[in-house]
Formats: C-alpha cells, structure tokens, sequence
C-alpha cells in the first residue's frame, strides 16, 4: 500500500493480521478508536450531567463520540468491535446491563489493539516503517480520539502504545499455523547478547511447558525466534490446528542480557473454548508514601492478570493496562491528578479477575 492514511485495524473492523497483510510503508494516520478515558474525566461529565453518571448510551456520551461525517456508526462502535473480538462478550449487552464492565473492557481492548498493531509493524519482515496514531488529545471531555484527555491525562491507549514501543521490546506475535513469535526488537545501535526464555501456563498458574535459549540481537534490529523452537517436541500453543483441547491459557516470554537483567517481557493470552472468564487471582496491592506526596504501590498476584488497572480517582498511575504474570509483582507510582490534592484511595482490577482488591497503605 505504500504510505498512506491506514484504519484498517480501527474504523474498518480488520482482523488484527491486517496491519501486516495490508503491508503499509508508512501510516500518516491510523487506529483512531473512542478512546475511553479515566475516571477524573468520568467526573466532570457527571458535573456536566447535573450528577448523572456518564452513561455510555446516554446522549451527553454519544455527543462526544467521534463518528465519520455520513456514516450510520460511530467510534464507539468501532470500539465495541474488538471488545467482542478480544474477549467474546456481547458489547451491546454490557452496554445495556453492565456499564462498569463495557468501560473497563473497552479501555482493555484499545490498549490491547494498538499494542498487537503495532507488534505487527515492528515485527521482523515487516515492511512498516512507522504509524501516527490518531490523535494525541481530546478537544472536550468525553471518549474522544485522543491518547490523552482533554486536560492531558492518559488514557488506556497511550499505555497499550507505550508498551509496545519500548527501545527494546520483546513483542509476540500469532502467526497462525505457524504458531506464536517472540519479536525482539533492538533500536539502539550496540547488539545485545543474552537469552530468551518461555513457559506455558494452564489455569493462569501452572507451568505446563517451559525452555530458553541463548541469543543475539544487532542494532537497529529485530530478530523472530519461533516460540516452538524453545520447547521440546511440538504443541500446538495458539491452538491452531485444534485437534484436542488447548495445551495452555497463558504465555509468558522474556528477553535477559548477558547479566540477567530482564530487559522486556510479554503475555500472551492464548485462545481456549471458554473465552474471557473471571478467575480469583490473589492479586494484591500495597501501597506506601513517598516524599514527593506520589503513592508507590507494589502489586502482586497468583495467577496470570490480564489488563491490570487502577480505579483512584483524583490519582493517575505512571504504568497501568498491563498484564501480570503468575507469582510476580510490579511497582507503579501514583500521583495526584490536579491541583487539589484528594485523599488516597483507590482499588486495583484486572479484567480478567472476579472483583478487585482495595489497594492497602498510603492513606
């Protein structure tokens, strides 16, 4: 295609492969969804609503959804898709029935497509060479294009965007039949030499299969390492040939140096029949004070956590929509949002987990 404007993945409704298919050579805009934003913004529209909740089938919602001019569909629309293509829920229904949960899952999804577009992109072989994103900043309050919101908040887009863009990146890919791909990704100029490692996981928690293998990446770039490669014999990890039930729920892959140092590190949740389903996870978070008046919460769970977030309103966190691998932990700083200074409290969810937990310390 050459360069050119490329929503395929977005406002068309392309499967996440055609980022790569549609073989783009450069983006001058792409993957404009309604991006959700966070629970400050919910706030003012709930001022604006006189004290409603933003409703997201509500009018004062769909005024701020940005639709093509003539087109019978809308943004939100496009977002919706890929919730029901990422998870197998009816978006509609959540919608409806289920608000909180259509927003988490549609801030999810967001952050989780634009990180696989642009895995694709980045991936060995592609012939992409780089993608503006549509756009950086919201003009008014509301589920806008922007990354950021109207008062230059992140969203969950910019997140999802942040972990896939990473000098050095550990990106994985599903090839199909040919399995799933761990793309390391090396931009700066010195080569790095170390190992890559696996494990599979069922039920979020066991380890089913597991191997690693010495590696080299030059500079300025990136080397595929088939994730079959690592193990012994043949599975059929992204379950697809189907020929029984899947193998795992989970992968976890990550790229060491020479010295150990965990450089970048990536889940995959892999296809099973059942589809998104809540687990109890264990996860838990702590946290504690700072100098500075930033909270620094340490977080940590007993199965895989998939799209891991903060609900603190007044408080914004410097990484979240991430996911978390069984037995580790993270630590992610949170700061006030404005001005005014509003008591600390707040949970922590992943959409993947059956509720959330209170996020202890730090009052």
């Amino acid at each position: 295609m050459g360069t050119c404007s490329y929503y395929g993945v977005g406002a068309y409704k392309r499967p996440l492969e055609d980022a790569a298919s549609s073989r783009v050579r450069f983006a001058t805009e792409a993957l404009a969804f309604a991006n959700i934003p966070g629970d400050d913004t919910l706030a003012t529209l709930r001022e604006l609503s006189q004290g409603q909740a933003a409703r997201v089938h509500g009018p004062l919602w769909k005024q701020g959804a940005p639709r093509d001019l003539g087109a019978g569909w809308d943004f939100d629309d496009v977002r919706d898709h890929y919730v029901e293509t990422l998870y197998g829920v009816r978006a509609d229904h959540l919608r409806a029935y289920d608000p909180a949960r259509h927003l988490m899952l549609g801030r999810a999804a967001v952050a989780e497509t634009m990180a696989a577009a642009f895995a694709r992109w980045r991936s060995a072989g592609s012939a992409c060479r780089g993608a503006l994103v549509f756009t950086l900043r919201d003009l008014r309050p509301g589920a806008g294009w922007g990354v950021l919101d109207d008062v230059g908040r992140p969203k969950s887009a910019l997140h999802g965007l942040a972990s896939a863009w990473q000098a050095r990146s550990l990106l994985l890919t599903d090839d199909g039949l040919n399995g799933v791909t761990l793309q390391l990704v090396n931009d700066p100029a010195e080569a790095v030499t170390g190992e890559v490692e696996l494990k599979l996981f069922r039920d979020g928690q066991v380890v089913v299969a597991e191997g690693r293998a010495p590696v080299t990446v030059a500079g300025h770039s990136v080397t595929a390492v088939p994730a079959q490669a690592l193990l012994e014999g043949f599975l059929d990890i992204n379950w697809a040939y189907r020929f029984g039930p899947p193998v795992a729920n989970v992968l976890w892959a990550g790229w060491r140096n020479q010295q150990g140092e965990l450089l970048s590190e990536r889940l995959m949740f892999l296809p099973t029949v059942a589809g998104l389903q809540g687990q109890e996870l264990g996860l838990s978070a702590q946290a504690q004070t700072q100098a500075d008046g930033s909270r620094r919460v340490t977080l940590s769970t007993q199965r895989a956590a998939r799209g891991v977030h903060f609900e603190a309103e007044g408080w914004v966190a410097d990484h979240e929509w991430f996911d978390l691998a069984p037995a580790a932990s993270r630590t992610v700083v949170l700061r006030p949002s404005g001005a005014k200074v509003r008591a600390f409290r707040g949970l922590v969810q992943a959409i993947n987990g059956l509720a959330p937990a209170v996020i202890s310390g730090g009052a």
